[in-house]
Order: C-alpha cells, then structure tokens, then sequence
C-alpha cells in the first residue's frame, strides 16, 4: 500500500527503501532531494540532520511503500461494519482484556453536531489470533489500515 508521508515524518529506514527503489539512475536535478546529501550512508545525510532544514522542505510529501497491516478478510469485515458512518470514524485501535487473554478491536468515532466521542467494541477474540499486524493500544487512521 502506498501513503504519502511528509519528510519531517519519514524514518531512516523509510528513507532508505525510497531511495533504494526510486534513485536507480534517476536524475539529480529532477529529485525532490536534489539539493541535499541524499547518501543515507553519509551521517551528514538530511535525514539524520532534520532541525537543519526548514519547514517548507521538511513540510514536502513523497509516496512511500509501506507493508498492509490488515489482511483481505480483516478489511473487508471493517469496511463493511464502518459503512454507514465512515466519514465519523476518527480512529481504529487494538486493546486487551486486563488479564491479557484476549483483544478486542475498538472504533473510535466523532458525533458530527457535539463533536462526543463514541467507542464502538467489537467481539473479542483470543490473543494474537486476529488483526496480528496491529500494534496494542495504537490508534490508526482509515488511511493507515488501507480502508
């Protein structure tokens, strides 16, 4: 799944992979990192150096690759349970039970008039059988889980 992430927010690794798959002979001028040392081996590299560069670079998007967190299933059974209120979904998280036997998927949504926020549960499921690329206790946007 491809995401556009500004370069304030971008990791050393994703740096890395971009570079790996998009600098292969590319011309310099043309490249958003043109201007800078791109060489992520280089330690004077503008990734490892972001409080030198202003905000109207680091404020820059690129498209990056980034692995699918939910499998085909798991997306399909979101997508069809967020259907009616999508567009009030704020976020989508994975909890677990206080004796840590089993998770449960929370949604996160915004009233539109009051702006209250709303959780809505679903069924719980033994640990680390389900949604296993979700972190615990990390709310994700519906653009982070590809829905």
């Amino acid at each position: 799944m491809k995401i556009k992430k500004k370069l304030r927010d971008l990791t050393e690794d994703e740096y890395r992979k971009y570079v790996e798959t998009h600098c292969g002979g590319n011309s310099c001028s043309e490249c958003i990192f043109g201007i800078v040392t791109c060489s992520y081996h280089n330690n004077r590299n503008w990734i490892k150096n972001k409080e030198l560069f202003s905000d109207k670079f680091l404020n820059q998007e690129i498209e990056i690759e980034v692995p699918d967190i939910l499998d085909k299933e798991e997306k399909e059974y979101i997508t069809s349970v967020i259907k009616p209120f999508r567009n009030r979904v704020k976020s989508i998280g994975k909890y677990n039970t206080i004796d840590k036997f089993y998770e449960y998927i929370s949604i996160e949504t915004v009233y539109p008039d009051t702006e209250e926020l709303e959780y809505i549960l679903f069924p719980m499921f033994k640990t680390r059988t389900m949604y296993k690329n979700m972190e615990l206790r990390k709310r994700y946007t519906l653009e982070e889980l590809g829905l």
